[in-house]
Formats: C-alpha cells, structure tokens, sequence
C-alpha cells in the first residue's frame, strides 16, 4: 500500500528547522510525519562524523517508525552516524555507561538493573534483614531528584516510621557499588552534562540534531537533559506529541514539561497537527470535552455519534456481546485487529477474559522459567530482539549466573564466537513451544526443547539443569468461614500468554487495558469503565486538565475509525455524564 503524500501540516513540520514543539492531534499521522521528516533530513545528510538521533520511548514506537523509514526507502537513516532508538538507550549508550562512573563515585562501568531482563534481588548486601524497616521497599523504588535527594518514585509512595531512611542510605551504597536503574541513569547522565560541559558539547557535535517522539512522556531528568544539550549549543531539536495522551506519570513521566517548551525562552513557535485522519467527526466532537484543545479535530467524515450504555459489572460479557452484534449489524467483522474492548483496571479486564484471581505461577530466586516464557511470548508477538534477549537471560540462570552480574558471551567464554551464540540462543527461542498451551504443557515441552537443543551447545549445563524450568506445583485458596485453606492447580490449565500483557479473548476480539492499546487503531472501540478507583465516571466527570485518568479516557476514546461505546456501571447517576454530551446515552 503506497504511502500517503503529507498533508500542508505534515510538510510545513517536516520542512521546518530550529527547535519547536509539535503538537500532534490523536489519529493527525504523528509517526508518518517523524518517519518522513527523518528521511527527508537523511537524504541531504552530508558529513560522515555526525549524525540524526530520533528518539521515542518505547521499542514498539520505534519499530513503528522504522517501519514507515524503511517503506520511503531511507535506509541509511539505520546506519551510523545515525541513531534510530529509545530516548533511554541513547542516554545510557551516549552518556550514562561510558561516563557515569565520573559522577558515581564507583570505580568501574555502571550496571543498570531493575527493569525485566536484568531484576534486581534483595540478598547479600542488599538484604534489609533485621533493620527495623519497611519489608516491601526495595532499592529499586527510589531514585534522585535534580537536587540530588533520594525520593521515593512509587506512584503510591509508602508511609514508613524511619522515614526510608535506611533505604537513603543504601541507595547511596548501591549507586557506590555501580548499580542504577534506569530512572537513576537519567539523573547520573544529567550530573554528567553538568560537571563535564565538554562532554555536552560534543554529543552536540555528534548528534546535531535531535528529534523526540512522544515528548509528553519526558521525566525532568529526561528534559534536563535536553535543556543541557541546548545550552551546549543544540539548534536543531523537534519534541513532538500531544499532552493529552501523557498516560505515563506513574513512571515519572511529566506532561507539563512538555507545554512548557511551547512557549520557552529560545524556542520558536510550535506547529500543530489539527486533523485526525482516524476517527469520525463525531467521535472528535465526542471526545473535545476530554481534551485541551481548543476546538474539536476536523475528522474523516460525519460518521455514527458515540453511544453510552449502562452495564453490570459484575457479569460484563453481556455487554461486550451486545457490543459485538452492534459491530456486525454496521458491518464491521469480530475481529481481533478491527474491534477492542478497553478497560483501566486489572480486575475487570480479568472478569471479561473469564480468568481466575491474579496469580503468579513464577518460582522466584533466579528460575529462569519466566524469561524463557517471556522468550516465546515475544516471538509468538514478532518481536525477534526482545525473544532473543529473555532468552539470553533464562540461559545465564541455567548456568548457574546472574544476569545482572555477567553477560552471556564472558560466561561461556569468547571462543564460541558472538555471532554463533546468537545463532544458538535464536535456535532456542524458535524451538521453544507456542504460548497459547496451558502452563504445565509448555512446562514440560520447553523442558524438553531445552535438552535437545542444550546437547548441541557444547556449553558446560549442570547435570539434570533442565529440572530448573519449573513452576508452582499449586497454590492455596481460602475456603469459607471456619473452613481449611484448599489446594488447587487450576492456574496450570491457564495459557501461558494469559500471563502477560496479550491473554487470549473469549470473545474473538481484542480485550486490553487502555495503556496496551496506546498508538494502536481499531474500526471499533467498547471502553468499559468500572464503579471503583481509578478511572470512575465521577472522576471523570470532576477532572481537571491535568488529570491523568481523564487523559486515559481520551486516549481510549479516541482509538477507534467509526465507532464507540462507553459502558457505565449501573446507577451511574446522570449528573456525572455532563461530560459526555456527544454521546447518546441508551440505557437498554
């Protein structure tokens, strides 16, 4: 399918130079425009020492850009001297790990630890033991503000009688040993441009421009470090996204920042993207009132206005049903890519898949049987890299390492060739069984895939190390008043994918929670929301614009080309749907 010709809009922002905010409409082509602008400026790209850094802050975001990069045929735009990435692997590639242990005070390398292939465990040094403190903190729950105070980054921070102060101290500790998250390595790199003005001016000089996708989602550490840049002579920096869609505070992430540099000293005026070529005009106008824009995108056609139905909550798969049949009397197929039901909370997301009480089947103390289902999970969603990684770290497990210490290749030794290592840990990933089998069958097949697939390694795996790939044999279940706690294995039955992020639907069509479907596009959109905390309608109904659970709504609301429900807990009472003044409420 041949790629659209940008729109006045699109082109004046691609054309433009400087450093300016675009503000991009849901549904305005924000990533066609970044992939076009980025081959645009690749194309006359002349010096072979400097390149284009275009950032955003997921791999997903990224691979969707490439994409679209690769489709205008500006495959250079992958090569050095350019970077194609996250906002954090460049901050660790370019700053942080060379460079951190500058600001530190460690003696070697930083290691980033905490996110999911590299989990950081409580033992050793690390233990809390007998100190008088909070049991469920942990090293990786605090981080630094720009005043260099230790803060608790917990989106519901804990009380604690010693006021963490056991925890301030070991996190100084931790960062002395060379240990960072990847919250701290933004506030290391920040420390790093500061003391060494020198190094912030020649990452200017390799990167002269910088363009950054999905800028609402910036931490202040993450801004700091682009007003250090600026400082440093960047002249050619774009930050493009909408605050609307900022839906990620709980990881630091702070939209005002974001409409600061609208109107920020040294910034020229920003662009806007007005016109979604998503959605229908209806369901813009629909969904003003959750926004801050200041007047309703001009949308595709008129289309069908937005409905708002009462449901049970207890009991909502009649509801997604009925959702179902209004898709197919509009002609729209019950499909996973075309319809979606969209929830805020865990709890009702599970009600709807007719899954069981949360459950973690997961042997903890460095069982690598999660990231190797991690490993398959990815390939079954297409995502080679990420497999290959979890891979990588299941295999460091079985040998008896830790992956946070050791990388694979000085583990086994160079001898056998970094190119081969790949070659074998892709080998594993393909071998492993699908995740759509129940747990105790994928269990016993990768166990077995595992054996077969060790015996042509040559690698040095313990005597019977495949017993490792192992989950909870059961877990208990509370039983009724005056009634013993049962034993059950009835997670065992569950597949494997239910346990990640993608759980299988009952109902043929895609259910996920609104953070999941961000960036994505569906002909039809069913958002359920619950009677409890977060994201309520009377929340919803008193949000300010810095809300972040009404942004969530707009976010959901706005994923859909034609058509829109919103489903509301019975006895919602009227006065709390002001809002929802686009919509037709039909309450049968």
């Amino acid at each position: 399918m041949p790629l659209p010709t940008p729109t006045p809009e699109q082109f004046e922002a691609i054309k433009r130079h400087g450093r300016y905010v675009l503000r991009a409409c849901p549904g305005s082509g924000k990533t066609f425009t970044v992939a076009y602008r980025i081959a645009e400026r690749v194309g006359k790209w002349k010096s072979i020492h400097s390149g284009l850094a275009a950032l955003s802050f997921t791999n997903v975001a990224c691979e969707e850009i490439r994409d679209v990069v690769e489709q205008l045929g500006a495959g250079r735009a992958f090569e050095s001297p350019h970077f194609i990435g996250t906002l954090d692997s460049w901050i660790d590639s370019y700053i942080f790990l060379p460079f951190g242990h500058q600001v530190m005070g460690c003696t070697r390398r930083p290691v980033i630890v905490g996110f999911g292939e590299k989990p950081w465990s409580q033992a050793g040094r690390w233990a809390w033991r007998e100190i008088e403190c909070n049991k469920g903190c942990s090293l990786t729950d605090f981080s630094w503000d720009l005043n260099g105070e230790v803060v608790d980054i917990r989106p519901r921070p804990r009380n604690c009688t010693l006021h963490h102060s056991r925890c301030m101290k070991m996190k100084k500790q931790f960062s002395e040993a060379g240990y960072a998250t990847q919250t701290d390595a933004a506030y290391w790199a920040v420390r790093v441009l500061e003391q060494y003005p020198g190094l912030a001016k020649a990452l200017v000089r390799r990167f002269p421009e910088l363009l950054i996708d999905e800028a609402q989602d910036t931490s202040h550490a993450q801004m700091k470090i682009i007003d250090l840049l600026v400082a440093a002579g960047l002249k050619e920096v774009v930050l493009v996204g909408d605050p609307d869609q900022a839906v990620y505070e709980w990881r630091t992430a702070h939209p005002e920042l974001f409409l600061q540099k609208i109107s920020a000293s040294g910034w020229e005026k920003p662009l806007n993207l007005t016109e979604n070529k998503r959605s229908s005009q209806a369901i813009c106008d629909a969904t003003h009132p959750f926004s801050t824009l200041p007047s309703p995108s001009k949308g595709r056609e008129k289309g069908k206005r937005p409905q708002t139905w009462f449901f049970d909550e207890g009991d909502p798969h009649s509801v997604v049903d009925r959702f179902v049949e209004m898709c197919a009397a509009e002609g729209i197929d019950a499909t996973r890519q075309s319809i979606a039901v969209l929830v805020r909370g865990r709890t009702l997301l599970r009600r709807i898949l007719k899954l069981s009480e949360d459950v973690d089947p997961w042997l903890q103390d460095a069982s690598p049987t999660r990231p190797l289902a991690c490993a398959a999970w990815e390939r079954d969603r297409g995502r080679p890299k990420d497999a290959r990684r979890w891979t990588e770290v299941s295999i460091i497990y079985l040998l008896g390492a830790d992956p946070k210490d050791i990388k694979l290749e000085d583990l086994i030794g160079l001898r056998s060739g970094v190119r081969s290592i790949g070659m074998m840990l892709h080998r594993l990933t393909n071998s492993l069984p699908e995740t759509s089998l129940p747990l105790n069958s994928w269990v016993s097949a990768a166990r077995q895939a595992f054996e077969t697939w060790a015996a042509t390694t040559g690698w040095s795996f313990s005597p019977n190390v495949a017993s490792m790939i192992a989950v909870k044999a059961y877990r208990l279940v509370k039983g009724k008043q005056n009634e013993k706690s049962a034993r059950t294995t009835d997670f065992l039955d569950r597949p494997v994918a239910s346990y990640f992020d993608a759980p299988i639907s009952p109902h043929l069509v895609t259910v996920e929670t609104v953070h999941s479907a961000k960036g994505k596009t569906y002909e039809a959109v069913l958002l359920a929301l619950s009677k409890y905390q977060p994201c309520t309608v009377k929340v919803l109904a008193e949000a300010g614009p810095d809300s972040e659970e009404r942004r969530t709504a707009y976010v959901a609301m706005t994923r859909p080309r034609s058509l829109l429900v919103v489903a509301v807990p019975n006895g919602t009472k009227e006065q709390n749907l002001a809002r929802f003044g686009g919509f037709d409420i039909v309450k049968e």
